[in-house]
């Protein structure tokens, strides 16, 4: 049986942008309106969590008056703690020399996709379409920045923002900003990230309505170790095929089979088979 369609609202504390406001989308101004199957996504939310975060299923960024709290060294701190590289402070400089060093981009992050990704200039506070045929980046620049963009904004418990970040000549991407508050350059930012959203909304009002179906698998692994505490390799005990077998590492070259490795068949329900 159908439910009701969820309604994706906005919050802010502040005013909404153009792009936003030509969505149509509801305005969250009393927490009581809010449904058991709606979304919200909150712009600038000032820090704490907001009272009626816990009455819905999503509330997209509500982490973001958090980061804004956040100074820079807090957030780099927490960026190369999970593997990224980032250089929040304006007065360092990037170690890495030309041709590449210095090369600026600003990524668009909405529901942990990229949906703009744009060059910007050091002697040109404008940005310019990474798609213009005068700049020719590749595919391989652009994703990886994109990747690195919304590993930042994962790591800050963010659905969305907005990342600066500089490419190296080893094309490697270093976080410059990050931030939950997007602002777009131009008309044309603007109509691609109104098209995620607008995207987002449909697919959330469709699947509260009727539901989505979803498969669960795992594939817990484990070592095997000795009386004495040494591992002992997975692979004298099972087989590497089959619900119970072992799985591969390469340990100096050479590929060995250490690990041990459950594989339940897939389920559509957390319901223990009898």
């Amino acid at each position: 049986m159908d439910k009701a369609a969820g309604r994706l609202w906005v919050k802010a504390d502040g005013v909404l942008p153009g792009w936003i406001s030509a969505l149509g989308l509801s305005v969250l101004t009393d927490a009581s309106a809010v449904e058991p199957n709606d979304c919200v996504i909150c712009l600038q939310c000032d820090p704490g969590m907001p009272p009626e975060a816990d009455r819905v299923p999503r509330f997209m960024n509500r982490n973001a008056g958090g980061v804004l709290s956040l100074t820079n060294r807090e957030i780099e701190r927490r960026l190369q703690r999970e593997g990224l590289s980032a250089q929040l402070d304006k007065n360092k400089r990037s170690k890495e020399r030309q041709p590449y060093a210095h090369r600026r981009f600003t990524a668009v992050v909405f529901d942990l996709a990229a949906v703009d990704i744009r060059r910007r200039f050091a002697d040109d506070p404008g940005f310019i379409n990474v798609n213009d045929r005068f700049i020719e980046p590749d595919d391989h620049i652009r994703k990886i920045a994109a990747r690195a963009a919304v590993r930042a904004l994962y790591v800050l418990s963010l659905d969305f923002g907005q990342v600066e970040l500089e490419l190296g000549e080893r094309g490697r991407a270093t976080i410059k900003t990050v931030s939950p508050v997007i602002t777009l350059s131009d008309a044309e930012g603007e109509r691609r990230l109104a098209e995620a959203v607008a995207e987002f909304a449909q697919k959330w009002a469709d699947e509260t309505k009727h539901g989505v179906a979803v498969t669960l698998g795992a594939d817990p692994e484990f070592a095997l170790l000795s009386p004495e505490g040494k591992v002992v390799a997975a692979s004298r005990y099972f087989p590497r095929q089959g619900s119970a077998g072992c799985d591969s590492v390469v340990v100096r070259g050479v590929k060995r089979w250490p690990l041990a490795e459950l594989r339940p068949a897939l389920r559509r329900s957390l319901s223990r088979s009898r």
